[in-house]
Order: structure tokens, then C-alpha cells, then sequence
């Protein structure tokens, strides 16, 4: 079936309301060759039905590799709306990254490690942040076969030093900075610290309140290695940072 999709793709169009499990079973045994590119006509006949369908990620999961770029970034808010904090969904987004940042023979990856990394921190993502808080995370706990990690420390790195760059910072970022903390610890401390001063020479105080909290807290998780920044802050608005979070005050008093 997977070398005819052809044959398959006029029926797949015409399953009827009610059939969705069938026609994703459908799309998987014609997509489970890891190692071969979805064809073409396939992938956009699937990206045609869910657009006149309105159908959820379960349908794109094993598409990624067959994609666009730009199809990547239109659908990765989609992708990362099916996650729930269960297994399965973060079995079928960590597919989906898999495939989008996997090469192929002739063909290089759709997106780079970084650049997926990077995308989870757009503004249409983003609107389901605590998706996009999960969808970081099932990124960073991605393994290989021997169990090692999928994307090195240095991904983040990269990452969280464009986002920092920014005009729009996310909150989301000072989030994935402390994701990266957790699953790196010790190797990511340098990263956070460029970021936090980063941000404090971009005044981070003078941006969204919500920003300012999660820089706060952020930075309080790095104490006592990050209290040589303290001296960038003005004395006011570290009074000012205090009144917020309390516990943030006396470690840098």
C-alpha cells in the first residue's frame, strides 16, 4: 500500500464522518517507513482534508518529513494542540519532531534542531502556552535508540540566543531556559546566565509584567551563581523586584 499511494489517496478523500481512527490507520501504514519520504500527493491530499475537514494533529504526525517548511510552521500549532500530558500525544509530537528534523537520502532535514526549537516560541503556538510549555519539554526529553539524549545542550543554547535577540520576547522562552536547566543541569547554567543578561540590558523590567515575573523567577533558580549580574540591575528596581517575589529579596540583599 505504502508504494502505491495513489491508489489509496481518492479512497482516504471519501472517508465518511465517523471513520476518522480508520483513515488515520490508513495514513500511518502508508507513512510507517522511517526511512523513506512520504510522496508528495500524499502529504498534500492529507493537508487538503484537514483543511476542509478541520481534522487534528493525529492526521499530520507522520508527515513532518514530507512537508514544506513553510507547512511546518503552519501546522506546528496544530501538531502541538493535541498534547494533554499523556503519553500518546507526546508519543505522536515527538514523531513529528523526528521526522521534521531527520535527513534523508538527497533530502536534508525540512527543519534544523534549532530551528523547530526556535518556531515552538512563535506567536500562534504560543496562544496554548501551557501546550507549548509540554511541547519544549517532549522536545528535550527526546532520545535515541541507546537512550541518549536526541538534541544536544547546544540546541537550546543557540535557541534561547536568538529569542533573546528578539523585538517580542515569550514568556515562554524564560520558561524553555528553565526546561533546559532541568534536563541539563550544570552545562546549561552559562546559556541561562548570557540570557538573564541579556534581558537585563534590554530592561527587562520596562516590558510585560509577565515577563518581569518570569525573569524574577528564572533568576532566582540561579542564585547564588547568577548574583555578579545584580550589578547590572539598578537599585530600585531590584527593591521593586523584591516587593514582587519576596524570596527573590534576600539572596541578593
Amino acid at each position: 500500500m505504502a508504494d502505491t499511494p495513489a491508489v489509496i489517496i481518492p479512497v482516504l478523500k471519501q472517508f465518511p464522518v465517523g471513520t476518522e481512527t480508520l483513515a488515520q490507520r490508513i495514513v500511518f501504514l502508508l507513512c510507517v517507513n522511517t526511512a523513506r519520504v512520504p510522496a508528495r500527493e500524499l502529504v498534500q491530499a492529507v493537508l487538503n482534508m484537514c483543511d476542509a475537514r478541520r481534522l487534528d494533529g493525529n492526521f499530520l504526525a507522520y508527515l513532518g518529513n514530507g512537508m514544506e517548511r513553510a507547512e511546518v510552521h503552519k501546522r506546528l500549532p496544530t501538531i502541538v494542540a493535541m498534547l494533554n500530558g499523556s503519553a500518546g500525544p507526546q508519543m505522536l509530537v515527538s514523531e513529528f519532531f523526528t521526522r521534521v528534523t531527520t535527513s534523508y537520502l538527497n533530502q536534508p532535514s525540512v527543519l534544523t534542531p534549532t530551528e523547530l526549537l526556535v518556531a515552538l516560541h512563535e506567536p500562534a503556538v504560543v496562544i496554548t502556552e501551557k501546550k507549548a510549555e509540554e511541547a519544549v519539554r517532549v522536545f528535550g526529553a527526546m532520545t535515541n535508540a541507546d537512550g541518549t539524549l536526541k538534541f544536544p545542550p547546544r540546541v537550546f543554547d543557540e535557541a534561547l540566543a536568538q529569542l533573546a535577540g528578539r523585538a517580542f520576547v515569550p514568556v515562554l522562552m524564560l520558561k524553555t531556559a528553565f526546561i533546559y536547566r532541568e534536563q541539563h543541569h550544570g552545562v546549561a547554567d552559562v546559556a541561562v546566565k548570557n540570557l538573564l543578561q541579556t534581558l537585563i540590558e534590554r530592561k527587562v523590567w520596562e516590558m510585560r509584567s509577565s515577563l518581569l515575573n518570569a525573569f524574577i523567577s528564572l533568576f532566582r533558580t540561579m542564585l547564588p551563581d547568577a548574583l555578579p549580574l545584580v550589578k547590572s540591575i539598578p537599585p530600585n528596581i531590584l527593591q521593586m523586584m523584591a516587593k514582587i517575589d519576596a524570596r527573590f529579596g534576600a539572596p541578593v540583599s
